[in-house]
Protein backbone atom coordinates (compact mmCIF):
# COMPACT_ATOMS: atom_id res chain seq x y z
CA UNK A 1 0.00 0.00 0.00
CA UNK A 2 1.58 3.12 -0.92
CA UNK A 3 1.78 6.41 1.74
CA UNK A 4 -0.14 9.29 0.73
CA UNK A 5 1.47 11.55 3.50
CA UNK A 6 2.17 14.98 1.70
CA UNK A 7 -0.46 14.44 -0.54
CA UNK A 8 -2.65 17.45 1.11
CA UNK A 9 -0.19 19.78 0.39
CA UNK A 10 0.92 19.21 -2.87
CA UNK A 11 -2.46 19.75 -3.83
CA UNK A 12 -2.46 22.73 -1.82
CA UNK A 13 0.64 23.81 -3.41
CA UNK A 14 -0.88 23.43 -6.77
CA UNK A 15 -4.46 25.48 -6.08
CA UNK A 16 -2.35 28.60 -4.47
CA UNK A 17 -1.31 30.29 -8.44
CA UNK A 18 -4.97 29.44 -9.46
CA UNK A 19 -6.33 31.16 -6.37
CA UNK A 20 -4.16 33.70 -6.61
CA UNK A 21 -4.94 34.56 -10.51
CA UNK A 22 -8.48 34.88 -9.60
CA UNK A 23 -7.86 37.30 -7.39
CA UNK A 24 -5.88 39.34 -9.26
CA UNK A 25 -8.72 39.72 -12.26
CA UNK A 26 -10.99 40.40 -9.72
CA UNK A 27 -9.07 43.21 -8.48
CA UNK A 28 -8.41 44.41 -11.80
CA UNK A 29 -11.57 44.02 -12.75
CA UNK A 30 -12.76 46.11 -9.68
CA UNK A 31 -9.89 48.40 -10.57
CA UNK A 32 -11.26 48.96 -14.24
CA UNK A 33 -14.84 49.50 -13.15
CA UNK A 34 -13.97 52.01 -11.03
CA UNK A 35 -11.85 54.12 -12.99
CA UNK A 36 -13.86 54.22 -15.96
CA UNK A 37 -16.43 55.50 -13.32
CA UNK A 38 -14.17 58.33 -12.15
CA UNK A 39 -13.30 59.16 -15.23
CA UNK A 40 -16.79 59.90 -16.65
CA UNK A 41 -17.55 61.32 -13.45
CA UNK A 42 -14.31 63.76 -14.26
CA UNK A 43 -15.89 64.68 -17.50
CA UNK A 44 -19.26 65.75 -17.06
CA UNK A 45 -18.31 68.04 -14.25
CA UNK A 46 -15.41 69.53 -16.37
CA UNK A 47 -18.12 70.28 -19.14
CA UNK A 48 -20.16 71.39 -16.38
CA UNK A 49 -18.01 73.95 -15.47
CA UNK A 50 -16.68 75.01 -18.68
CA UNK A 51 -20.10 75.77 -19.79
CA UNK A 52 -20.54 77.68 -16.85
CA UNK A 53 -17.63 79.49 -17.43
CA UNK A 54 -15.28 77.75 -14.82
CA UNK A 55 -11.93 76.08 -14.63
CA UNK A 56 -12.82 72.59 -15.66
CA UNK A 57 -9.70 70.63 -14.89
CA UNK A 58 -10.40 72.18 -11.49
CA UNK A 59 -13.32 70.80 -11.37
CA UNK A 60 -12.93 67.30 -13.09
CA UNK A 61 -10.04 67.44 -9.90
CA UNK A 62 -12.62 67.35 -6.86
CA UNK A 63 -15.38 65.54 -8.63
CA UNK A 64 -13.32 62.52 -8.07
CA UNK A 65 -12.38 60.67 -5.34
CA UNK A 66 -9.19 61.28 -3.58
CA UNK A 67 -7.46 57.70 -4.69
CA UNK A 68 -7.43 58.58 -8.20
CA UNK A 69 -6.34 62.28 -8.29
CA UNK A 70 -2.83 61.41 -8.79
CA UNK A 71 -3.73 59.58 -12.68
CA UNK A 72 -6.34 62.35 -13.46
CA UNK A 73 -5.62 63.97 -17.12
CA UNK A 74 -8.11 66.37 -18.10
CA UNK A 75 -7.37 67.66 -22.44
CA UNK A 76 -9.45 70.41 -22.93
CA UNK A 77 -10.85 71.59 -26.26
CA UNK A 78 -13.45 74.57 -27.66
CA UNK A 79 -15.55 71.84 -27.96
CA UNK A 80 -14.76 68.63 -25.91
CA UNK A 81 -13.32 67.47 -22.91
CA UNK A 82 -11.58 63.95 -22.41
CA UNK A 83 -10.55 62.55 -18.86
CA UNK A 84 -7.96 59.43 -18.60
CA UNK A 85 -7.25 57.89 -15.45
CA UNK A 86 -4.82 55.71 -14.55
CA UNK A 87 -5.21 53.73 -11.13
CA UNK A 88 -2.32 54.59 -8.97
CA UNK A 89 -0.79 51.56 -7.05
CA UNK A 90 -1.01 49.39 -10.12
CA UNK A 91 2.01 47.87 -12.46
CA UNK A 92 2.62 50.26 -15.01
CA UNK A 93 2.03 46.95 -16.93
CA UNK A 94 -1.27 46.40 -16.18
CA UNK A 95 -2.42 50.08 -15.53
CA UNK A 96 -3.36 50.81 -19.69
CA UNK A 97 -5.75 47.58 -19.62
CA UNK A 98 -7.42 49.24 -16.59
CA UNK A 99 -7.37 52.73 -17.46
CA UNK A 100 -10.56 54.95 -17.58
CA UNK A 101 -11.46 57.36 -20.07
CA UNK A 102 -14.11 59.12 -20.86
CA UNK A 103 -14.71 61.68 -23.59
CA UNK A 104 -17.50 64.48 -23.92
CA UNK A 105 -18.79 67.09 -26.58
CA UNK A 106 -19.80 70.19 -25.51
CA UNK A 107 -22.88 72.55 -27.56
CA UNK A 108 -24.46 71.71 -30.21
CA UNK A 109 -23.81 68.87 -32.71
CA UNK A 110 -20.49 68.33 -33.74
Amino acid sequence: MRSESGQATVESIAVVPIVAALVLAFGLTAVSIATRVASGEAAEAAAIAMINGSAPRVAAARSIPGWARGGLSVRVTRRSIEATLLPVGVPAQLAGLVAGRAKLWIGPDR
